[in-house]
């Protein structure tokens, strides 16, 4: 399939091919060095990419090289099906970067529609030129924001009938399918995505109410000292507006307290109301970081 779909970018200077275990070392030093790397690898390295097909290299051919091998590399994989995310993206800046990532995405277009991906989202950052997605057929379909508590305080809660309890190896499968039913595929985990968010998490908690899990979230070690990140909290969408987030939300504080923690941040869609909600009655505030969400239609 790589014979046929690479010939769009190949040149006299430059080829596309897959990425591969071998390339490790060029694809790390390049993403150092670049003046535009993005890295979205959920809990993931982005060598764990190495091997997909939506993980390709845009580089010198041999006979051009100089001193800087790969001019640019580029990760869009699902994690699950159907929708996908750019997780890895780096230009060197000495070439064309645009061009380079131009030739690129031309390139992983067919590989993704081959595995019946049909939605390609993208959270770069800021210093991203704009420009260039909206030629890539990017449009901006939400903003991502944050929000912050500088304090352990929780209000009074009343838990119901509903159990909290930590996760255990046998969830993970039924975990992936509550996603399927609260989420959009866009904001889904895959069964193994939650395996792999569990050994890193400071807090990982499921919700039931006889013995049926309604709910869970995680949280991971922030970057700050001292602090955390809330990663996620999802509802079954027949158990919402019943207390299952606060309680899960209550239940994680006491997670983050054993660890320690003095502040807490989570990341959440401008527009999830609802959300914005639960936090702020937990004592969070927004910041004023918004951050554009790429996405568009394989």
């Amino acid at each position: 399939m790589y014979n046929s779909v690479m010939e769009i970018a190949n040149s006299r200077t430059r080829e596309i091919r897959q990425a591969n275990t071998n390339d490790r070392g060029e694809i790390f030093r390049l993403i150092r060095e670049a003046n535009f790397a993005h890295v979205h690898s959920d809990w993931y390295l982005p060598s764990d990419w190495l091997g997909n097909p939506g993980f390709i290299i845009n580089e010198q051919n041999r006979s051009h090289r100089s001193s800087s091998k790969i001019l640019g590399c580029m990760a869009a994989t699902a994690d699950p099906l159907p929708a996908a995310w750019m997780r890895l993206v780096a230009l060197n800046s000495s070439e064309s970067p645009e061009k380079i990532l131009t030739e690129m995405f031309e390139a992983v277009l067919p590989v993704l529609r081959s595995q019946g991906i049909d939605q390609l989202a993208w959270l770069p950052g800021r210093f991203w030129p704009q420009q260039w997605f909206q030629k890539l057929g990017f449009e901006e379909i939400n903003w991502i924001t944050t929000f912050v508590k500088d304090n352990l305080d929780i209000p009074t809660r009343n838990m119901g009938n509903v159990e909290i309890r930590p996760v255990n190896t046998g969830d993970f499968i039924k975990l992936a399918k509550l996603e399927e039913n609260a989420f959009s595929p866009l904001w889904r985990h895959s069964a193994q995505g939650l395996t792999i968010a569990n050994q890193q998490a400071v807090s990982f908690l499921v919700a039931q109410i006889d013995d049926q899990i309604v709910g869970f979230q995680y949280s991971v070690p922030g970057q700050q000292p001292a602090s955390v990140h809330l990663v996620r909290i999802t509802v079954h969408r027949q158990f919402q507006s019943r207390g299952i987030g606060t309680a899960l939300m209550a239940a994680a504080f006491e997670d983050y307290r054993r660890y320690q923690a003095t502040s807490v941040s989570l990341n959440t869609q401008i527009d999830n109301i609802p959300s914005h909600r639960l936090y702020k009655r937990f004592g969070f505030y927004q910041l004023d970081d918004a951050v554009p969400l790429w996405a568009r239609r394989i």
